[in-house]
């Protein structure tokens, strides 16, 4: 999902008509630790029009390319959310686990770090993006839309950067290979608002920071720049 240099007439539709699709469900009895995790699923589609002569507003989504998952972890017992995390599976429990004292409080790791350490963390656990959408920077301004609207009230949003597809010959994924990728995927991050948190793999971002408006605006202005090549080019065609 990396910042590229492609051409912009090889995106495979308007990256204009992104459509962002929450979702979030559970059960209506719920345990306690249910209570402290909560998952969504933000899906990518390009809306388009249901027949060629439609108004720009008759649109449906098309097939999904790329999509987020956030694991959100409430804040008013973390002993609670460590173990909802674990019960989750222990992937997320090991991203968990670096931000937990030793009396379950993440403020000590936090303190110093972001501007207010209390509060529901954001994680967002897992990205994707069909490989035709790759290389026109959409992976940084989609996740930037969907932190924006999944954080209100969190205290940090955190990734691990891990590379989660390999290429179709094992032979190549080399220590030399997987350290490249990763590295290419935490400078991803990085232009987000991602930092790298000192003493672990995690890398996180707070979204009370002014900067991040300003990386926010940098990144639809970059969307809206892509979207008016993009149809600059099919004018032309």
């Amino acid at each position: 999902m990396g910042r590229g240099k492609r051409n912009v007439e090889e995106l495979p539709g308007d990256p204009g008509r992104l459509w962002l699709d929450y979702r979030h469900g559970h059960p209506a009895q719920l345990r306690a630790q249910d209570d402290a995790l909560y998952e969504w699923t933000v899906s990518v589609a390009e809306r388009k029009r249901r027949h060629k002569w439609a108004a720009s507003s008759d649109t449906v989504p098309g097939p999904e390319i790329g999509s987020f998952t956030f694991v959100r972890l409430h804040d008013a017992d973390p002993s609670v959310a460590l173990g909802a995390a674990e019960s989750y599976g222990m992937e997320l429990a090991n991203i968990f686990l670096p931000l937990v004292a030793w009396d379950s409080s993440i403020e000590e790791a936090l303190q110093g770090v972001v501007e207010k350490p209390s509060g529901d963390l954001l994680i967002l656990f897992r990205a994707s993006l069909d490989r035709s959408w790759r290389g026109f920077g959409l992976g940084p301004i989609l996740a930037s839309e969907a932190i924006q609207a999944l954080a209100a009230g969190c205290c940090a949003v955190i990734v691990s950067p891990t590379m989660g597809e390999k290429p179709d010959d094992n032979a190549l994924v080399t220590p030399e290979y997987w350290a490249e990728a990763n590295a290419k995927i935490a400078a991803m991050w990085e232009g987000v608002g991602f930092r790298h948190h000192a003493g672990s793999s995690l890398y996180l971002l707070d979204p009370a920071r002014p900067e991040q408006a300003r990386i926010r605006a940098r990144l639809r202005h970059d969307l809206a720049a892509l979207t008016d090549a993009y149809r600059s080019a099919h004018r032309a065609e």
